[in-house]
């Protein structure tokens, strides 16, 4: 699981990297623009919030439906992804980053 988990996490990281301003996927954030904080975090703002969403997501479409793995697997990947968006803050390509 903990192999599943990385991998996951990284799809993960890569669909917030996609929604930066300048990236591939950057054009979506306009159009989502109206949508609450609650719903755009998880959909691509917030690396930790993705894991609900995300981690069942990719859970599911790996053909595993055990309840209680499927909350130590969002568990396991709202820990990597905590790890991983400290080290994406101090990446000079995030927007935040730059100097608009």
């Amino acid at each position: 699981m903990i192999e599943f988990a990385l991998i996951t996490s990284l799809k993960i990281v890569a669909i917030h990297v996609c929604c930066w301003q300048g990236m591939k996927f950057g054009c979506i954030r306009p159009l989502l623009h109206p949508l609450p904080e609650w719903i755009k975090k998880p959909l691509y703002l917030c690396v930790i919030c993705m894991s609900s969403i995300w981690g069942v997501f990719f859970w599911v479409m790996d053909d595993r439906y055990v309840c209680i793995e499927t909350l130590w697997f969002v568990l396991t990947i709202c820990g990597i992804n905590t790890v991983l968006s400290f080290v994406l803050s101090y990446s000079p390509y995030n927007p935040i980053n730059q100097d608009l």
